[in-house]
Parts: structure tokens; sequence; C-alpha cells
């Protein structure tokens, strides 16, 4: 996912959130599944044998290319980089984590 994009995204799920005062939001992944790079190559040999085994599993699942897509899509998901280094979406999911819940104010 582009750089923007997630926060973006994150931004309307919590406002979305807020209007329909949801008490809970998730989040799929707190770390990408996959290293940075993967997205945008075919060449899965550099990765550990068990996202190999995960990356034909989606391509049987939702076909080659489908699954390929999918697999690449959701693998990058989190809010820290497979190294565990906070992306750009990090601050905007720590501050949702950390404001008021309704009906409570900063003194509560």
């Amino acid at each position: 996912m582009a750089v923007g994009e997630q926060t973006t995204y994150l931004n309307r799920i919590v406002k979305e959130a807020d209007e329909h005062d949801i008490d809970l939001v998730t989040w799929w992944s707190h770390r990408d599944l996959l290293p940075s790079g993967i997205s945008s190559t075919c060449n899965y040999r550099g990765l550990p044998w068990v996202w190999r085994v995960s990356m034909r599993l989606f391509q049987d699942s939702f076909g080659c290319y489908l699954g390929d897509i999918v697999f690449k899509l959701w693998g990058t998901m989190g809010i820290r980089n497979y190294d565990g280094d906070r992306k750009e979406v990090y601050a905007r999911w720590y501050a949702a984590r950390h404001r008021p819940l309704v009906g409570e104010s900063d003194t509560d």
C-alpha cells in the first residue's frame, strides 16, 4: 500500500467509528508480513520458506495473478514494516488508540 494511503484509510475508519459510536476498531496487522520490495517484484527466492509456501497457497486459492495481488496487498498492511520500524500510519494509529473513549473526557 502506498505511503499515505494507509493513513487516509485509517482516518476514514476512525471517523466512521466516531460518527456511529463504534467502540472497537481493529487493523489487519501490526507488522508487515513481507519485507519491503517484495510487493514490487515477482522474485520470492529471498523470502523464508514459510512465505514461499504462503504465496503458493494464495495462488492456489485465488489463481496465480489474483493470489499474487492479494498476498502482496495484505502482506504490506501493517502499521510497522517487516523489520519493525514504524510506518507513517503508526502516528495516526497511536493517536486513535490513546484518545478518550466515547463519553469520557481527558480528566476522567
